[in-house]
């Protein structure tokens, strides 16, 4: 189990909406994915007669143990990594903001990837709530294979290095009727893309760690990894049909305060959040990479 920070029952909802914005994230992925998939079709034809080529020593028919190929770096595909439209507000807070200090990068050459965000929130006004949160993804898409051979719940392990850390700290006064509260999540997902049939498979399990800070006056550090997770999607896969495998870390920051802000004589503001999460591109030789996907 990775370290947790206390988790109150019941968040508030601003990172509550910070969490359903991951979720509505994976269901864009998702309409985004069948129209994607539709153009592989049209452009990788030559490359699934290659592939297939290639499997016809296989036995026509495999049950259960799948098809036995590898992936590992140096991969061929399309990364997939970014940055999501950072949310700020409802006050213009100089205190509160998103920074991104390692862009969400996936190197399909090595298999590592990196990212770093920071969400830190301030008062500003005589009483108001301030959020601030950002989220961030890397990743990559397999390119379109198609196989001779049927199988029959194969199971496609996607590997990965995980290796991370966050920083959570919040200040609060609660004379003054005020609250902060840190947030920083990180879930990792994996998809089996049946481009013939514009239908998708998702892993059986998904790797979450969420974790959240709401202390008067407290901070926590830990470090994940290097952690191996083992994303595994169990499908059916069909002689003829074309197939993409697409793995995706979805990382984020969020911070929000309930308060005051200080006087003019240099009291410091009634609340403070921030929170911290990065993933090196490389710590001690090793750092998050995507280890091989099999099927």
């Amino acid at each position: 189990m990775e370290p947790r920070t206390p988790d109150p029952q019941v968040p508030p909802p601003a990172i509550r909406k910070l969490r359903t914005e991951l979720s509505t994230v994976r269901v864009a992925r998702l309409r985004r994915r069948r129209v994607w998939g539709r153009r592989v079709v049209r452009v990788s034809a030559g490359t699934g007669v290659l592939l297939a080529l290639s499997l016809l020593a296989l036995s026509p028919f495999a049950l259960g143990s799948g098809l036995g190929v590898v992936l590992k770096p140096s991969y061929s595909g399309t990364v997939n990594d970014g940055l999501y439209p950072p949310s700020v507000g409802p006050g213009v807070c100089l205190g509160s903001n998103n920074s991104v200090f390692t862009t969400p990068t996936f190197v399909l050459k090595t298999g590592h990837a990196s990212a770093g965000l920071t969400s830190t929130a301030s008062p500003c006004t005589s009483y108001v709530a301030e959020f601030a949160g950002v989220t961030g993804y890397f990743g990559m898409n397999t390119s379109a294979f198609t196989p001779a051979a049927s199988a029959v719940n194969d199971h496609i392990n996607i590997r990965w290095s995980l290796d991370y850390t966050i920083n959570l700290a919040t200040t609060f006064n609660a004379k003054l009727n005020s609250s902060s509260y840190a947030y920083a999540g990180v879930q990792l997902d994996g998809w089996l893309i049946d481009v013939s049939t514009s239908t998708t498979t998702s892993a059986t399990s998904i790797y979450q760690n969420y974790s959240y800070l709401s202390l008067p006056a407290g901070s926590v550090v830990f470090t994940v990894g290097p952690k191996t997770v083992v994303e595994t999607v169990v499908a059916n896969l069909t002689a003829g049909n074309t197939y993409v495998i697409e793995t995706v870390l979805t990382c984020q920051t969020g911070a929000l305060v309930r308060g005051v802000v200080g006087s003019s004589s240099g009291v410091p503001p009634s609340a403070f959040a921030s929170s911290y999460l990065a993933f090196p591109g490389t710590r001690a030789g090793t750092g998050t990479v995507l280890k091989s996907i099999s099927y």
